[in-house]
């Protein structure tokens, strides 16, 4: 689509209100890994030296464990549901056919 159009042109920006709980490391780590250019770009190991992915702090994002929680909870009522739906297929895999 669009968005990774303008990623892979270098065009990406961090528009607010979305990233301004992210830090400007977190934000710099990106811009370094989505460097148009693959030679200038980071290897697996430099990328594990960035200065964000060092740091021994840890900030939550905001409104992340409520979303975390509500997706959890979808999740765990879809596997709820299929449990159902898996035994009401096996009931009726089970009962005896009578005879006409």
């Amino acid at each position: 689509g669009v968005l990774f159009e303008e990623i892979r042109s270098g065009n990406y920006d961090f528009p607010s209100p979305y990233w301004d709980p992210v830090s400007q490391e977190a934000k710099d780590l990106i811009m370094t890994i989505l460097v148009t250019d693959p030679d200038k770009r980071p290897t697996a190991a430099e990328v594990l030296e960035h200065p964000w992915m060092r740091a021994t702090t840890t900030t939550e994002l905001a409104g992340f464990s409520e979303q975390m929680k509500k997706f959890n909870a979808r999740r765990k009522f879809k596997q709820g549901i299929q449990g159902v739906l898996a035994a009401v297929r096996l009931t009726g895999a089970f009962v005896p056919k009578k005879d006409e």
